[in-house]
Formats: structure tokens, C-alpha cells, sequence
């Protein structure tokens, strides 16, 4: 069986795309593979250059020209004909243009993978997010039955209408399944009562003309079309890494090494790379002689807790360790936690934090004179400059309170290897120390949380319910005891897999308690001793009533009394 391997390449970055993607596979997988390269016809997506061209001739690499059907402003349609391109290959494999060949496949495994059917990963996201009705309205527009079944997101986990990746596709050869698939995409892109249908058209059309075409579906592994901008590369190389930007190669030592490879064997992509503005970091690193990558042991910790239970001064005890790095309360990691699969990107957030780190970028953080804030109550500013290091396995943690602690499970299943550290301080103090700090802390509000909040979509059924509880309580005291409750629950159920600290065993002896904690002794030492605090203010017997029988339970499991 023959099979033909067509991708797209045009002006700009897209070219040094497509070259590093035939260069890997004419690297990896068989010679007998036939490789196009799909150039637009349009003059408004430019001309290749030439020693782009010379590269992907060296490759063996056919050219053809293809037409975008939707128009202009869509360059992501100069990819729907591209599977109708003519050749004497029996089947025939779309790729993204940003993907990598990571390690060596045979011809038995095409077949066994590719050779019937039409084929495509499900997709990594459920990014088009609309309601059976208006697929029902998308498959009707296009003449097609939709499917009764659903599909799995390979990262997020969710269940789903039929929705592939367009990044990895086989069908038969010579099939007209590329005219299908863009027609598909020109009826729905005119259909008005369907949202966001940009830039995700191909994906939403490619589900329907896969309906249309009546091929059985088969649906492939992370395996051969892996998402290594939402997920850490696994120890096992995949065969085929869907990157989507240089950056990702970067943080990733096993794809810059093999990028470092190509390029050595043509160095005109490395020079392209070095005039391409998004390009140029990673160009400037390929220079070293390749070398086998040696293995890292990176190691992450995570700082989370209960506001106010002395997180900023960990965060300034384990700064000072050598070769630990520690930023407080990032900025940078919102966006990352405000998105599907928020778990696996702040994963990836702290791989290319220490990329950063070691480029000499500036980083952000909570820091005075060159030291962490111990206090952010105080003072609660950010400054920006170089972090030092001697090693590229340094220890890197990150702090945040309520938004790493709401999505303490994500987090925990996304970075089973990280070390994590909760810390907690008795209630009374702890409430007492809201009261005259920030205001969404002195009020409870959580209706105010970044991120946490009752409605937020990616908490889970029940923490939306035990927020808006907490949210409708009209009695500040006994709000503030309940979202302190809610919040030492949220540790007690996963202490398992936590280090947790309380404040005052880290006050009374700090160098300790910091040695227990980067040794992982601490895990045993939780309760050993029992803590009953007299509030430093005076705090109304009633108030002390009321966080008595909000917290009592849970605080006595972390050893703290709540009467002396």
C-alpha cells in the first residue's frame, strides 16, 4: 500500500513549518512515502522562498498548487483540498504543517493506522461548544445525518459530538473527499445562526463531511497527532507532535534536540529561522553541535493554602535556598487557569517559566530590595528583572491561594511528579486577619475571585454549590467561617498528595520546618501537636461561636482547638 503525505506551505513562518515537518519525516518514516507540499494559488499568501524550495527538493518533495475555497481572510482553508490533490499513492494523509515526525515508523504501521477508513484523531478540546440542536442545523445545512455517537476529548476528558482534530487525516486517495470537506465548510461558514464558527470552520466541517463520505470512521491515538502546546511531551516520544509554535519547542528538550538535527543537516532552515521575527529566539539556539539530550529531572513545587496562613513567607524562607526559585503570586498564570484543561497548562506554564528563566528574561514577581514579600498585606508590589541560576535542574515553585487551591485536582493529576504545599493557620487568626486585609478576603466575596467563583464553568458541579451557599450568606462572620471551611476541606480531601504547613509551627522554628519540607518529611508530622489560639484582637464571643460551629470539625483534623 502507498501512501502520500500532503501539507501546506506558504510565505512566512509557515514555510520553515513545512520544511522541518518533511525534513522529519524523510528522516523517520519510510522513503517510499510520498511527500506534496500544497502551495496557494492566491498571490495574497506570497511566494516560498528559494531556499525553501531548494530544501523541500532535496526532501523529494513534490509541489502542487491548491485553491482556498472559503477566501483570503481564512488562511486555514488553504488546507480543505489539499486530500484532493492527485497521486498514485492508494491513501492519502493531511498534516499541519506544525508537527514534527518524533520517532521511527515502518510501513507495516501506516497500514496498520492509516490504510482504511477515514481517520483522525477526536479533538483535543471540545472548542466548538454548541448545543445538539445546532449541530443538528450544521449537519441539515450540508445534506448529511449527524452520527448517534460521541467522542472523548483527548485532553479535556469530555464527552462530545463528533469533533476531530485537522491536524492528522487519512482518506482514500483520488476520493473527492477534499471538495466534500471545503464544501461543507462554505455552507456552514454562511449559516448565521451558528456561533464562533471561526477559526475552528475546519474542524466543524470536517466532522460532517466524514458523515458524508460514509468511510468508517476510526479514530486515532494521541499517539500519531500529540497536542504539545496544552501537554508536556510524555518520557515516550509520540510519533507525530503537534507543537503549533516555536515557543513549544523551546520548553521542550526533546523537540528542540530534534530541531537542532534537522537544522544541522540544512542550515538554511536554522538562517530562515533567524529572519523570522517569531522564529529568531529558537534560531539563535541551534547553533551548539547536536548532541543526545541527557536526562532532566526537573522539579516543580506548587505553594497554595488558605489566604493569610503565611504562603508569602515560605515563599521568601525557600527563595533563599540555593537553587530554589520561587515567584509569588505570578500574574502570567490566569490566563492559563481561565482555560479548558487548566491543569496540563499551568503544567506547561512552569516548563516554559524555567525556559525563561534560563533565556535571562525578566520575570515578574512579588519582590522588595531583591527579596520575596513575606507580606503582601504590607507591601504588594511586582518588579521585573533576570533570575539568576547555576543549573537547568533548579527547583522552580509558583504561590497562589484561592485560584491553585480551587483547581487543586487539576493541578494534582496534571503534575503527579510535583511536590505540593499547602499551608493553613488556625481559623480565628486566620478570619481575624481577613478582616483588615484585601477586600475580597474582609468580605468573603466570592463572587469577586478571579478565578473560583460560584458560576465558574470549569469548577465542578459541586463547588459551584458550596460557593453560591456561601455567596447568599448575609451574616459577614459567618461567611468568612464558611469560606474558610470550604477551603480547608478542599486540602483535607487531597492531604494525601500535600505537604501541609501550619504557620505557626513554621513561625516557631522555621529552619526546621523548611528542612522537613525539602527533604518531604513534613507529610508525617500533621497534628502531632495540638494548637489552641487566644485571639490578638478582641474578638465577640459570638464571633468565636460562629467560627466554633462553621470550622470546628475540620480544624480539629488539622490540630487546632477551637476553645481554650
Amino acid at each position: 500500500m502507498q501512501f502520500a503525505f500532503a501539507f501546506v506551505c506558504q510565505s512566512g513562518e509557515l514555510q520553515i513549518k513545512a520544511s522541518l515537518l518533511a525534513a522529519s519525516l524523510r528522516k523517520y518514516w519510510p522513503a517510499t512515502v510520498e511527500l506534496i507540499a500544497c502551495v496557494p494559488e492566491d498571490a495574497h499568501f506570497g511566494e516560498i522562498s528559494e531556499s525553501c524550495k531548494r530544501n523541500l527538493d532535496d526532501l523529494e518533495v513534490r509541489f502542487a498548487r491548491v485553491a482556498n475555497p472559503i477566501g483570503t481572510d481564512y488562511a486555514i482553508g488553504n488546507k480543505l483540498l489539499c486530500l484532493d490533490v492527485e497521486t498514485q499513492a492508494d491513501r492519502i494523509l493531511f498534516l499541519d504543517s506544525d508537527i514534527l515526525a518524533l520517532t521511527t515508523v515502518t510501513e507495516q504501521d501506516l497500514v496498520d493506522s492509516f490504510g482504511e477508513g477515514f481517520v483522525a484523531k477526536p479533538a483535543d478540546l471540545p472548542t466548538f461548544q454548541v448545543d445538539q440542536e445546532k449541530w443538528q442545523l450544521v449537519y441539515r445545512a450540508c445534506g448529511a445525518v449527524m452520527p448517534d455517537i460521541t467522542v472523548t476529548a483527548t485532553t479535556s476528558g469530555e464527552l462530545m459530538a463528533p469533533y476531530f482534530n485537522a491536524g492528522v487525516i487519512a482518506v482514500k486517495a483520488n476520493s473527492g473527499f477534499g471538495r466534500l470537506w471545503s464544501d461543507c465548510a462554505a455552507r456552514i461558514d454562511q449559516l448565521p445562526d451558528i456561533p464562533s464558527k471561526r477559526p475552528h470552520l475546519d474542524q466543524i466541517a470536517l466532522s460532517v463531511a466524514a458523515a458524508k463520505s460514509a468511510s468508517e470512521v476510526k479514530l486515532l491515538s494521541e499517539e500519531w497527532n500529540f497536542p504539545a502546546h496544552l501537554r508536556l511531551l510524555p518520557p515516550v516520544s509520540p510519533k507525530l507532535c503537534h507543537y503549533h509554535w516555536p515557543e513549544v519547542i523551546e520548553r521542550e528538550p526533546a523537540l528542540l534536540e530534534v530541531v537542532r538535527v534537522l537544522s544541522a543537516d540544512a542550515p538554511s532552515i536554522a538562517q530562515a529561522m533567524r529572519r523570522e521575527p517569531n522564529w529568531h529566539r529558537l534560531g539563535g539556539k541551534l547553533t551548539r553541535r547536536p548532541q543526545k539530550p541527557r536526562t532532566r529531572n526537573f522539579s516543580d513545587g506548587v505553594i497554595t493554602g488558605i489566604p493569610r496562613s503565611g504562603t508569602s513567607y515560605l515563599c521568601r524562607l525557600l527563595n533563599n535556598l540555593p537553587e530554589h526559585v520561587v515567584i509569588n503570586e505570578p500574574g502570567d498564570i490566569f490566563s492559563p487557569l481561565t482555560q479548558q484543561a487548566p491543569g496540563q497548562r499551568i503544567a506547561c506554564y512552569y516548563r516554559d517559566l524555567r525556559r525563561r528563566i534560563l533565556d535571562g528574561e525578566p520575570i515578574e514577581n512579588k519582590t522588595d530590595g531583591g527579596q520575596i514579600i513575606s507580606d503582601t498585606a504590607k507591601l504588594d508590589v511586582r518588579t521585573s528583572s533576570p533570575i539568576p541560576v547555576q543549573t537547568e535542574d533548579f527547583m522552580i515553585w509558583t504561590k497562589n491561594t484561592l485560584a491553585y487551591l480551587n483547581w487543586l485536582p487539576q493541578l494534582l493529576n496534571a503534575m503527579p511528579e510535583a511536590t505540593f504545599v499547602a499551608c493553613i493557620r488556625h481559623p480565628v487568626d486566620t478570619i481575624e486577619s481577613w478582616a483588615r486585609t484585601f477586600p475580597h478576603l474582609r468580605d468573603a466575596d466570592v463572587e469577586r475571585f478571579p478565578v473560583g467563583y460560584p458560576s465558574d464553568p470549569l469548577l465542578s458541579p459541586l463547588q459551584r454549590e458550596q460557593l453560591a451557599v456561601i455567596a447568599a450568606c448575609a451574616d459577614l462572620q459567618r461567611r468568612r467561617a464558611m469560606l474558610w471551611n470550604y477551603l480547608a476541606s478542599i486540602i483535607l480531601q487531597h492531604s494525601e498528595r500535600l505537604i501541609i504547613v501550619r504557620l505557626e509551627d513554621l513561625a516557631e522554628n522555621p529552619v526546621t520546618r523548611l528542612n522537613n519540607l525539602v527533604t518531604g518529611r513534613s507529610k508525617s508530622e500533621l497534628a502531632v501537636s495540638y494548637i489552641t489560639r487566644r485571639p490578638s484582637y478582641n474578638t465577640p464571643a459570638e464571633t468565636l461561636e460562629q467560627v466554633a460551629s462553621e470550622c470546628d470539625a475540620n480544624a480539629s483534623r488539622f490540630g487546632y482547638l477551637m476553645k481554650s
